[in-house]
């Protein structure tokens, strides 16, 4: 039987990348986008997630499911820290896009540039990195580096000028001794391919969310 995987948004422009990299590994599955846009604006005018908010992203994650999806994937990080508290209240794996690429950055890093189009990610993203390193006894060091101007550009000005403006705040904490980047939002991993000959890592969520889900799916399949 097809599998359908519910996918949470903050941002339309984050659709398209999770969608390529599904049809990439699991091109049999059929993925569901549940988007609210004012997530985003809310978050901004607010100062990040509060109880409102967070009765609202509850909602969306139960529209989700009861479309009858297999797996639900929070794919707006500022929500990501919430997904074992929805675990709670669901019969089906919810899982966070950034958590396996949060793991592999604890692992590798040592000082570790995280970077977020939207200033409210950068806490919530950053407390999450934290928590995986301390679960692996890891002592990091974390460089937050907001780049809102990026995301003014996705609007205006469109994607290329969204990754440039991107990649060049990468670059700037490379040349600050950063060995490990961490892009925080889906919609950031275009900038990906244009810091490839820096000498650190460069970590995006969507490959490795992907990789996660199936794993979860197909090793409870018989």
């Amino acid at each position: 039987m097809q599998k359908k995987i519910g996918v949470i948004h903050a941002a339309t422009g984050a659709i398209t990348p999770l969608m390529q990299e599904f049809a990439k590994q699991a091109p049999d599955y059929r993925v569901m986008n549940f988007a609210n846009e004012n997530f985003f604006y809310y978050s901004k005018e607010h100062g990040g997630v509060d109880k409102t908010i967070l009765r609202d992203f509850a909602s969306l994650v139960f529209t989700a499911a009861d479309a009858g999806v297999d797996a639900i994937v929070v794919g707006c990080s500022m929500f990501c820290r919430y997904t074992d508290l929805m675990q709670n209240f669901l019969d089906i794996p919810i899982i966070a896009v950034d958590d396996p690429m949060m793991e592999e950055a604890a692992e590798l890093g040592v000082k570790i540039g995280v970077l977020a189009t939207n200033p409210v990610t950068l806490p919530t993203s950053s407390a999450f990195l934290q928590s995986k390193a301390e679960k692996l006894g890891r002592e990091i060091t974390i460089v937050q580096l907001a780049v809102p101007e990026a995301a003014a550009a996705l609007k205006t000005k469109g994607k290329d000028e969204h990754d440039r403006l991107i990649a060049a705040a990468g670059q700037g904490l490379v040349k600050q001794g950063c060995d490990t980047l961490v892009m925080c939002q889906i919609t950031m991993s275009g900038a990906v391919d244009k810091l490839q000959d820096m000498a650190a890592k460069v970590l995006s969520s969507p490959a490795e969310a992907v990789r996660k889900v199936k794993t979860i799916l197909e090793g409870t399949v018989e």
